[in-house]
């Protein structure tokens, strides 16, 4: 994967910790369901692709229906969009992005089922690694995306601003 733009201008994240995170986010809401095939059933190998995030999800699926298959790829393709539309922090309408924007200001905001089962994960996570993995860090995270773009440091007053809101 290159560092160039995909299709929606955004550049690929190649940070194994926000990676780490979005699969974590997946695998806590999606679930996986499977049971067995009836014994006269031969499983047919089926492989679906979509863009996502501005990368490629592909699904690969074991099944005895085509159609059916596709079905059941296209819930989970409907799926990882809909929790991209809550988790995503390139989308300043999603509902982490607005939760985001209350950091440090001692604002109580409701949350979605999604949001506080990948919330509860990630603090369970962030204890787990004795603070390594920090789910907070997004008022840093939003300075530091907006310095690269700009190409130049963060003001040392908004540096400090976000510092006090993560933790």
């Amino acid at each position: 994967m290159s560092g160039d733009p995909g299709p929606d201008g955004r550049r690929p994240i190649r940070s194994v910790g926000i990676w780490w995170a979005f699969w974590l986010a997946v695998s806590v809401l999606t679930g996986c369901r499977t049971g067995p095939a009836p014994a006269s059933a031969t499983l047919v190998r089926y492989e679906f692709e979509t863009v996502e995030m501005a990368i490629p999800f592909r699904i690969v699926a074991y099944g005895t229906n085509a159609a059916q298959t596709r079905i059941a790829a296209d819930a989970a393709f409907a799926r990882i969009h809909e929790l991209n539309g809550r988790l995503s922090d390139y989308d300043p309408e999603s509902e982490l992005s607005r939760l985001s924007q209350t950091a440090g200001s001692d604002q109580s905001v409701a949350l979605s089922p999604d949001l506080s089962a990948v919330l509860i994960r990630a603090r369970d996570v962030s204890v787990a690694s004795d603070g390594a993995f920090d789910v907070t860090v997004g008022p840093l995270t939003q300075l530091w995306r907006r310095a690269r773009r700009q190409q130049a440091l963060p003001d040392p007053e908004l540096l400090a601003k976000a510092r006090s809101a993560v933790g």
